[in-house]
């Protein structure tokens, strides 16, 4: 029936799914973020751990406490705009029996490498390699608190993805009516 319609009308069917396709991923994120696990958070919590690692990532907790802070790793992105990531996950007990879960990312941009060839790089009122060196250092110094642009924000994805693996049963009744909607 497609090869009936006009491309602009095809382009624009297109569109309008891919729309109502992200909108309703949107609300699985959503409500997977409203999830309340079946399990106790003692039960769970190791499962989170070995998730996280499974993911490549390392981290830390505190004995006793459901807090875990991966470290940060570079997120994929290259060149002059190279983020790092990090997760923090929180872990705590519902009134259920249950347990909540939320997740937080963290960004910020990686360090320059600097061991280039500095005698390539232009820096005003510089005339030498030893001299653009210490400019930059300083530089460096002046500009790590601009370049941290940490601001944890809630990573939806993150913890739909946790629900995926410990609660994969939770997570397809979620995900069911997104995957089963008609056009």
């Amino acid at each position: 029936m497609l090869t009936l319609l006009r491309p602009s009308r095809v382009l624009l069917l297109t569109a309008l799914l891919a729309c109502a396709c992200a909108g309703s991923a949107s609300g699985v994120r959503e409500a997977a973020a409203q999830h309340v696990y079946s399990q106790p958070l003692s039960q769970l919590w190791p499962q989170v751990e070995t998730f996280m690692t499974e993911q490549g990532y390392t981290w830390r907790s505190a004995p006793g406490q459901y807090v875990l802070r991966t470290e940060w790793r570079e997120n994929g992105t290259s060149g002059a705009s190279r983020m790092l990531v990090s997760y923090l996950v929180q872990g705590e007990p519902h009134s259920s029996g249950g347990c909540v879960l939320r997740v937080s990312r963290g960004l910020k941009a990686a360090p320059n490498d600097q061991s280039g060839d500095l005698s390539a790089m232009h820096v005003p009122g510089v005339s030498s390699p030893g001299e653009a060196r210490d400019r930059l250092a300083q530089n460096e110094v002046a500009m790590t608190s601009q370049r941290a642009i940490y601001a944890p924000a809630r990573d939806l994805d993150m913890e739909l993805a946790l629900m995926r693996k410990l609660e994969p049963a939770a997570s397809a009744r979620l995900e069911k009516p997104a995957s089963t909607a008609s056009p």
